[in-house]
């Protein structure tokens, strides 16, 4: 709802694992799983919608993560151990064929963990930000901490090691790595 209601609006998000809109259904079940917020079933219909709106003319979508997470996963690491080498290469494939697909509307950086942190954190335009801390989510509406997570955002892009523009390749480059 917050993101059809900043629909045209500038959208920053830190994902708290991989991009919703960009997992696939493998990575989607084993995520939601055990989870007691979401089904799987729920999980990718929810995705599915959430692309849509990624793909309408007029989206500005800005992510950024550690690019360490992305490693992590890679090497099947903590929650991602019980994935296929098959299903890892194929998530980052996907990941990958997004970025191209739908740059420059919707851009995702990656940034070292070893310079900066950030919790899962969504800016909704100028009007809303969202923590995200696992079990609830802290809303903010003051212009004030709005523009503060704003700002926190925009160094997270500042100072990223991978810029949206080269992130396919690199997503690419690391799926080499972990071919089946």
């Amino acid at each position: 709802r917050w993101l059809q209601e900043s629909a045209g609006a500038k959208i920053r998000n830190v994902p708290a694992t991989l991009p919703e809109f960009m997992k696939t259904e493998a990575v989607m079940e084993l995520e939601y799983a055990s989870y007691a917020g979401k089904s799987p079933a729920q999980a990718i219909a929810s995705k599915a919608t959430r692309l849509e709106l990624n793909r309408l003319t007029g989206t500005d979508y800005e992510l950024a993560m550690p690019q360490q997470r992305l490693a992590d996963f890679a090497h099947r690491g903590g929650i991602w151990s019980a994935l296929s080498q098959e299903q890892v290469h194929t998530q980052l494939l996907r990941m990958a064929d997004l970025c191209e697909e739908l740059y420059p509307s919707t851009r995702l950086h990656l940034y070292d963990l070893r310079r900066r942190f950030s919790a899962p954190v969504t800016v909704f335009g100028q009007r809303r930000a969202v923590i995200y801390i696992g079990s609830a989510y802290f809303v903010f509406n003051t212009r004030e901490h709005v523009e503060t997570l704003m700002r926190h955002f925009d160094q997270l892009v500042r100072d990223a090691s991978v810029l949206s523009h080269d992130t396919a390749r690199w997503l690419r480059e690391l799926a080499d790595g972990v071919r089946p």
